[in-house]
């Protein structure tokens, strides 16, 4: 079961294709009939959920990822 699941994320599978052209879809429709500002406000809370919950050291990615973000190169 968990063989099959993977493969709807492998690139290059049909797949992963259909999976893609879905999020394509709703991204679509999203700005079509909510607009720019609404579509974009979603995909940046869906971007803080996805940070807040999928990652278990949360402190140390987001001091790494504003470290990269912010870093001069001298």
């Amino acid at each position: 079961m968990q063989e099959s699941n993977q493969k709807w994320l492998q690139v290059g599978t049909p797949m992963c294709g259909v999976v893609f052209g879905l999020v394509g879809v709703l991204i679509a429709l999203s700005l079509i009939f909510l607009g720019f500002w609404k579509t974009l406000l979603i995909v940046v809370m869906f971007g803080i959920g996805y940070v807040l919950g999928a990652f278990n050291n949360k402190k140390k990615y987001l001091e790494a990822t504003i470290s990269a973000v912010t870093h001069k190169d001298d």
